[in-house]
């Protein structure tokens, strides 16, 4: 009854439920209301690409934005809809409000532009994806061309997918794959991946008039060597994959513990709309541990500090090129 006079709006009831959901101590619990209305971005700031200084100066720019084919970098902003803009602050308010709209746009050197500014996710995404073609770089360069390096962020179909057609582009040059759930916030394909990284060849098959070998069975599969990356935030079924991977001794784990949030949920629905996410499965580790609150401990440890990666390194990376570089040779 204490709390009932807190309550004004169906918000605040659904906060008290998450405070009554902390005292259980496990993950994926959850409470919300009725289907939200698609995202409104009346109100959301605009960004154009580019990674500005106090004085309004162009220090980083997006490769995949639109805005990298018309300024450069040094380049300093100096009005915004032909109104001077006078540091970040101001730009911020001029910004506010525009996402998904045109904007004209006056730099020192490459003068008066017009862009569309796009939602902060979007640029979130495209930052995503140059990291993943930068790390590709790195590894192909580093490996001299012999290694493959997959980064999947959700354990999803979309992702299981970018998995199989990878796999299937490979070439009989690739001689090991770096497979990277770090920062990934699970899914339902682990069974999936390892299915395809540990169906064992029995046989060859050749057809006539070419000279190709042929693994049996046929389908998605990776025999080589492989190692997988995980740190912290790699959660749920990105945590029951590695576990499966090692018990698997497929290969290497590198990086730091995963979360500990291993729980197979369910939801349900009220006659208000309300939905509550509840616990429904446990998983267990092979001799019968819970991996809830426990998470799975990698083979080598090696952690990314800040200061890694204000320096653009990755020694998790590195450590695990190492590692498949000594299995291939």
């Amino acid at each position: 009854d204490k709390y009932i006079e807190d309550i004004i709006l169906k918000r605040d009831l659904y906060n008290i439920v998450d405070e009554i959901f902390g005292k259980l101590n496990a993950s994926h619990l959850g409470i919300w209301g009725e289907r939200e209305k698609p995202h409104n971005t009346k109100y959301e700031t605009g960004y154009f690409g580019a990674e500005l200084d106090n004085n309004l100066v162009v220090k980083e720019l997006l490769d995949l934005s639109s805005i990298v084919k018309k300024v450069s970098k040094n380049d300093r902003l100096l009005a915004v809809e032909g109104r001077k803009i006078n540091g970040l602050k101001e730009l911020d308010k001029k910004l506010t409000g525009k996402a998904n709209k045109k904007l004209n746009l006056l730099f020192e050197n490459a003068g008066s532009i017009e862009i569309e500014l796009k939602t902060r996710k979007h640029f979130h995404d495209i930052y995503i994806k140059e990291k993943d073609i930068e790390k590709k770089r790195f590894v192909k360069r580093k490996s001299n061309n012999k290694l493959v390096y997959i980064h999947l962020h959700k354990m999803n179909d979309k992702n299981l997918k970018k998995f199989k057609d990878e796999i299937a582009s490979f070439g009989s040059d690739k001689k090991g794959l770096i497979l990277d759930i770090r920062n990934n916030s699970g899914g339902n394909i682990a069974k999936d991946i390892l299915g395809i990284l540990k169906r064992d060849v029995y046989a060859y098959s050749k057809r006539r008039y070419f000279n190709e070998l042929t693994e049996e069975p046929t389908g998605y599969s990776w025999s080589k060597p492989v190692v997988v990356l995980i740190n912290e935030k790699s959660f749920s079924n990105a945590e029951i994959f590695p576990l499966g991977f090692k018990n698997l001794k497929r290969g290497k784990v590198i990086g730091i513990p995963t979360a500990g949030g291993v729980i197979g949920t369910y939801h349900t629905t009220l006659m208000d709309g309300t939905n509550f996410r509840l616990p429904h499965v446990k998983w267990l580790t092979l001799d019968k541990k819970n991996m809830e609150n426990m998470g799975v401990e990698p083979d080598i440890f090696i952690e990314n500090h800040p200061e890694d990666i204000l320096n653009g390194k990755d020694p998790q990376l590195d450590k695990a090129i190492e590692v498949i570089m000594k299995q291939i040779k």
